[in-house]
């Protein structure tokens, strides 16, 4: 049987304020590897400063 996990978390400011709000949505297949895809994905983001160490 396949699995499916959904992840979502948000940034920003409860007020909507900010002039840039951040959401994250990950689906997953539970049965299917995603490693390759998150380094890849934190790789982007680390190249764009967007990911502190």
């Amino acid at each position: 049987m396949r699995e499916l996990s959904i992840f979502v978390d948000e940034s920003g400011s409860d007020g909507l304020s900010d002039r840039r709000y951040l959401l994250t949505v990950v689906m997953h297949d539970q049965s299917e590897i995603i490693t390759n895809s998150i380094e890849a994905y934190e790789g982007a983001l680390r190249a764009k400063g967007l990911l502190v160490p």
